[in-house]
């Protein structure tokens, strides 16, 4: 194990800790739970505007 597998570690439970903890969504917060935000191009379809986002969470990815 390396010094990066401990790092990971603290954050996941730092993460963890969130679950009993939110009562405001803070900019540490997003921080903390979100590795990227992709903005695609917006498209316009059957005459309304589309556009859609993906959000990459730390250690779990996008949802879909």
């Amino acid at each position: 194990r390396g010094l990066g597998d401990v790092y990971k570690r603290q954050i996941e439970f730092s993460v963890a800790d969130y679950d009993t903890l939110i009562h405001e969504l803070t900019a540490e917060l997003l921080n903390t739970l979100i590795e990227e935000i992709v903005i695609h191009e917006a498209a316009i379809v059957d005459g309304m505007r589309e556009q859609d986002i993906d959000i990459y969470y730390r250690f779990i990815g996008k949802i879909e």
